[in-house]
């Protein structure tokens, strides 16, 4: 069973987990591709979650304060942990 949200996939490896993430590419020809980016493997569950946490925010390019980041980082948790749709 694979744990979709958004464009990652937590896939269950034993009793760890590896994380996954879509991202749009172009071939050769410049035709648009889906492709998959490997985010770690072997990881915990909450640890997978962290990463996909920092590579949301990461994606972001703004400057902001410690508490700002913090409270950007309890809202992505907050939302992830209540949307996490199992495949």
């Amino acid at each position: 069973m694979n744990i979709k949200y958004k464009n990652y996939t937590i896939e269950p490896d034993g009793a760890n987990f590896n994380l996954s993430k879509q991202v749009d590419g172009k071939t050769k020809t410049g035709e648009s591709k889906l492709s998959t980016q490997s985010l770690g493997w072997g990881m915990k569950f909450t640890t997978c979650i962290d990463r996909i946490i920092k590579d949301t925010l990461a994606d972001r390019t703004e400057t902001v304060s410690l508490t700002h980041f913090v409270d950007e980082y309890r809202k992505l948790k907050n939302e992830i942990l209540e949307t996490v749709e199992v495949l």
